[in-house]
């Protein structure tokens, strides 16, 4: 169990696209972000869909969905205890092994502009004459879900945690007086709503403007090495998997922030959760080194040192000793470090994988000061990418493995990009060789080595192990990295020797 300090449990958004492995963000929460457009490109890859847990679709634009466990079932398997210092918790009444379904729990209440566009449309038009605080969805989130719900779903959403805050804010005031609805509406309730949608919801996977509510779901607490994975259902429900082993009592987390930043070292991860109001103490934020955060040793030259700041400051750095010389960097010299590493994170911003030249100088420069950095990962997924379009698959399949090492070594746990960065990995070995593994074995002529045979079949069937954790063995993407596997195995080969 993660100790993780919060003010309340609640939950965060992700909104990576699928068919984007390699720039996930994750896992898996309710929206937090005052930018809502940033908020929208930090939804976890793993949204997906999996009609065999979840049943058949729900009707559209109802902003209900009568799919899911009935609340009698999905508290036989968890409960909420209360947790000084983090507010209520969720926890596991049974035991679990790495993807269990722990529960399907149907929507509070989706809101996506379908569900009224007439109001949709006023409070769109609220926010373009004078920008509001919040995005627009949230404010007809609350709305409708003030309009439509029963009084029993009313108080679900009342009783989810939200930060102390008592008179309406003026942009509330203002979208009653617009659309009508101050008559209808109590500004104080209105208020109340928007805040529960601004710390519980889940961004909508297919909806950019759309947010979804739960119940149970909004009562885990965030860790950055989450005992949970989910993925979204038919009918917006939203399915709990386990990713590790536990037992009855353990407490069930979810990531509030996706792959791409639960990868990035301790200071980024805590700046991007500021927007929940607590800073992090898991088992990794609160390890005394940060393995996304290694600078090489500017001593021996071949170690490495890991920074790591301090909870409460993240601008009071310490290193670790140097992995091989045993060599502490001076204070002098952890500043130089920090300072070059914030030059690097700008740097990153002008990198494109489509101008490798760039690329190449920014990387060979960038090895100099880091070793096992975020920043360095960073660069060889650019450089990946970039190789691989060229068709260079020699120099892809290096940085792709370099990418492997790093995730490997940063956090081990079933993820998606690691899933599709071993699946990438294959694929590149078999483009490399000339064979389509996404095909039938009799469709390709060419003979592949033992040696090449061996490495790809452990790459895909590593990935369907990881993938069957985080979405089920009977998921697209796990047949994908399956089929893959089973058609390599059956590959013609041609050893030289």
């Amino acid at each position: 169990t993660c100790n993780t300090t919060v003010h309340r449990t609640h939950t965060h958004a992700h909104t990576h696209t699928e068919e984007e492995p390699y720039a996930v963000e994750v896992n898996d929460g309710a929206v937090a972000e005052d930018d809502y457009t940033q908020a929208a490109e930090d939804l976890s890859v793993s949204q997906h869909m999996n009609a065999s847990a979840a049943g058949t679709s729900a009707p559209k634009g109802t902003g209900r969905s009568s799919l899911g466990w009935s609340r009698e079932e999905i508290e036989k398997r968890v409960y909420v205890r209360y947790v000084e210092g983090k507010g209520r918790c969720l926890y596991t009444n049974v035991e679990l092994k790495p993807g269990d379904i722990i529960f399907v729990e149907a929507p509070t209440f989706v809101a996506v502009p379908s569900v009224d566009r007439k109001l949709w449309e006023q409070v769109v038009k609220c926010h373009s004459e004078k920008a509001m605080e919040l995005p627009p969805i949230w404010h007809f989130a609350a709305i409708m879900s003030l309009l439509t719900l029963d009084p029993a779903d009313k108080q679900v959403i009342r009783d989810k945690w939200i930060p102390e805050r008592n008179e309406p804010s003026q942009d509330v005031l203002r979208v009653l007086e617009r659309t009508g609805l101050h008559t209808r509406i109590d500004a104080r309730d209105y208020e109340h709503f928007v805040m529960v949608w601004r710390y519980n919801s889940f961004g909508h996977h297919t909806e950019s403007d759309g947010l979804v509510l739960y119940n149970r779901t909004s009562m885990m607490a965030h860790s950055c090495g989450a005992t949970c994975c989910w993925h979204y259902g038919e009918g917006d429900t939203y399915i709990l998997r386990a990713r590790t082993h536990m037992q009855p009592g353990d407490e069930l987390t979810i990531s509030y922030i996706g792959d791409d930043d639960l990868f990035k070292s301790t200071d980024v991860r805590r700046e991007k959760l500021r927007g929940w109001l607590f800073t992090c103490g898991c088992v990794r934020c609160g390890a005394q080194g940060d393995p996304a955060r290694g600078f090489r040793c500017q001593d021996c030259g071949a170690g490495v040192c890991q920074f790591k700041g301090a909870a409460d400051d993240e601008t009071n750095i310490t290193s670790s000793k140097c992995s091989v010389c045993g060599m502490t960097p001076s204070k002098e010299k952890i500043e130089e470090l920090v300072n070059l590493e914030r030059l690097y994170v700008e740097r990153l911003n002008e990198c494109e994988k489509n101008d490798m030249r760039d690329l190449e100088a920014v990387y060979a420069e960038a090895i100099k000061a880091f070793k096992n950095h975020w920043v360095l990962f960073s660069l060889h997924t650019l450089m990946f990418e970039g190789y691989r379009d060229l068709q260079k698959y020699e120099e892809s399949m290096f940085h792709q493995q370099e990418r492997l090492t790093y995730l490997t070594n940063t956090m081990s746990m079933p993820t998606y990009t690691l899933a599709w960065c071993m699946e990438e990995l294959a694929d590149l070995r078999g483009s490399k060789n000339r064979v389509d593994t996404q095909t039938s074995p009799d469709a390709n002529t060419n003979a592949i080595s033992s040696h090449h045979k061996t490495l790809m079949s452990r790459l895909y069937e590593d990935a369907y192990n990881h993938l069957c954790v985080l979405c089920g063995d009977s998921h697209d993407y796990s047949n994908s990295a399956k089929n893959k596997w089973w058609n390599t195995l059956k590959l013609r080969t041609a050893d030289p020797f």
